[in-house]
Formats: C-alpha cells, structure tokens, sequence
C-alpha cells in the first residue's frame, strides 16, 4: 500500500494535493471544521482568525456566517440552523429563526422560510422543533402544534 505525505491523498494512480476544505494525514481526508479553513495541500486546517468564523468544509474564512447556518457563542464556528429553524441571510446570529408552530424543515442548515413544511399526521411541532411522533393516546391531524388527546372511549396507536 502506497502512502503519500501529508498534505496529499492517494487517488489512482498518484499522490494528489489535499483539496480545498479538507486536512489529509496518512492518507485519511477530512472536512476542515467549524472555525477553520483550508486552502488546499495541507496536513492541518488553518483556524479562522478572531473576528472570523467558518462552517465545516470551509475554504476560507468570513467576517460572517452564511445563510443556512449561526455563530456558536463565544467561538469561530458557524453551524447549521438545527432542524425547526431557518436563516435568510449572513450574519453573527447566536441562534437561528424558529419555524411557525405546527410546521419544521426536512433538514437543518434551511436559508428560506419555505423550508418550514407543514408536520404530517401523527406529529406536531410547538415551532423551532422537529415535528415528534404523538404518543399512544394523542392524535394530530397535520400542521399542529401539539399532538390531542383523544376523546373518552377512543385511543389512538403511536403516531
């Protein structure tokens, strides 16, 4: 088994620069974390200087967050919106914008308000939340904020 120096990656049939956004060591690539950056044909991610910030796989560093993404407090690190938010623009937000209640997005790091879906049946989001399955018991019938409980006499499965 061929290995190649740090600072390059072994694609057949040669050793081949580090691509941007990645550190490679002994042949292992990997995404540059939040607060770093890597311009390519590195052993090691360069950490974002103080009043700079970055998400993962970043090839450089921004006076800002991107859309889809928030500052983690007291860091250099931008993460993606969590599941239930969103963020439309760049920024030094802290936190991400909570969806309506009774909807949530599919996937975190969403940049449009769109992104919020409606939750189906069976789930409900109070907002800023992953729509959650309703326990045995409680019912919702789609777009809800919280999952109902069912009447005297009736019952309903999870979900």
């Amino acid at each position: 088994v061929y290995s190649c120096p740090d600072g390059q990656i072994f694609i057949t049939p040669a050793c081949l620069p580090c691509p941007s956004g990645y550190s490679c060591r002994q042949d292992v690539q990997e995404p540059c974390p939040p607060g770093t950056y890597s311009a390519g044909g590195l052993a090691t991610c360069n950490p974002c200087g103080v009043g700079f910030y970055s998400s993962s796989g970043a090839t450089v560093c921004s006076p800002t967050c991107a859309p889809g993404t928030h500052l983690v407090d007291g860091t250099q690190k931008c993460i993606s919106c969590e599941l239930g938010t969103y963020s439309t623009a760049p920024g030094l937000q802290t936190s991400c914008t909570a969806c309506m209640p009774g909807k949530s997005t599919n996937t975190p790091g969403q940049t449009f308000v769109a992104s919020c879906n409606p939750c189906p049946a069976g789930r409900a989001s109070v907002g800023g939340t992953p729509c959650i399955l309703c326990v045995t018991g409680t019912f919702s019938t789609g777009n809800a904020a919280t999952c109902t409980t069912c009447a005297a006499g009736t019952s309903s499965n999870s979900g």
